[in-house]
This record gives C-alpha cells, structure tokens and sequence, in this order.
C-alpha cells in the first residue's frame, strides 16, 4: 500500500488532468470515426447501379462529396472494371479490358498501380493476383478520392 501512496503523492494534479483531456480527446476521434464508418455502410446495390454511381461521378455529377484529390485517369478505368466484376480480377484481365477498350496498357504498370492501389486500400487482395474493390467503400467514394493514398 505504501508504494500506491508514494506514486500517488509523486504524481501532480495537473499531470493527471492532462492525461485525461489527452484520452477523451481520443475518445472523441474514435467516436467521430465510428459516426463516419456508420455513415457510410449503405448496401452496394446491383453492379449496374454501382457503374452509374462511378459513371456520374466521373462526369462530375455526384455533389454529395467534395475533395480536391483526384485519381489518376489508369486508377479510375481499373476501378470502373473491377466496380463491374465484383468477383474480383487479376492485372492480366484488367490489361486486357483496357485493351479490348481501346486503351493503351500494359501488364506490369498495370500489376505495379494494382499493387500500390491495395496498398493504399483502393483494392483489396482477396488472392494472389486478384484484387476486387473494398466492400466496406463505395466505388464512388475511392473516384472521389476519399481512400488515402499515392497517385500515380
């Protein structure tokens, strides 16, 4: 008992109030971040209505998030492929698509920005080789730029 007495003499008032305004400032941050998360957990509906959704974002009519951040013109065409293929893709289906669209592309800076994508949690790895997008982000919101992480 004598050693709680002595901390408890040592330790100033003040030192003891800091800490505590420091913890329920930090309480505060994980309250805003669940309110955020819980904000954004809305069913991604069908992949026809997850394409118009990144379609009307990408021409500029989705008002609902402002950012100034935007995604490389090769992030967002392998978003809206891996938006359209929930199952997921590897970097040769993408280069592929991007191909077939008339785009130019090639498969290793294709598999380097997937890579550097999931990364940034743009994508998600769900097996060696396969990334699909995030469930818990809306394909609008990562075109939006809401998803931290390097551009290319």
């Amino acid at each position: 008992m004598d050693s709680l007495d002595a901390w408890l003499a040592a330790m100033p008032v003040q030192d003891v109030d800091r800490r505590i305004q420091e913890l329920e400032g930090e309480l505060e941050t994980l309250r805003t971040l669940k309110r955020q998360h819980a904000q954004h957990q809305r069913p991604a509906g069908d992949v026809a209505t997850r394409s118009q959704a990144i379609r009307d974002t990408l021409r500029g009519t989705d008002r609902s998030k402002t950012r100034t951040r935007r995604l490389s013109p090769e992030r967002v065409a392998i978003i809206e492929l891996i938006a359209e293929h929930p199952e997921g893709m590897s970097p040769a289906d993408v280069t592929r698509a991007l191909q077939a669209s008339g785009k130019q592309a090639e498969q290793n800076p294709i598999q380097t920005t997937m890579s550097r994508m999931a990364h940034a949690g743009q994508l998600l790895r769900v097996e060696h080789g396969r990334y699909r997008l995030p469930s818990e982000t809306p394909a609008a919101s990562l075109l939006n730029g809401s998803a931290e992480g390097e551009e290319e």
